[in-house]
């Protein structure tokens, strides 16, 4: 079974390669990335009932 990078193993590298970045970018795709799990999780889960507005 291959292991790949994870996405936010992926991004941190790529800002360490970029000399002028702030990490401001990567931290705003890191916290859009643990929304996507956890709306995943809530989908797997079923536990929709009542969070939609």
């Amino acid at each position: 079974m291959h292991t790949g990078e994870t996405f936010t193993q992926f991004i941190i590298e790529e800002q360490r390669g970029a000399k002028d970045a702030s990490g401001d970018f990567t931290a705003l795709l890191n916290n859009v990335v643990t929304a996507c799990k956890a709306i995943s999780s809530c989908v797997n889960q079923g536990a929709l009932v009542g969070v939609l507005g």
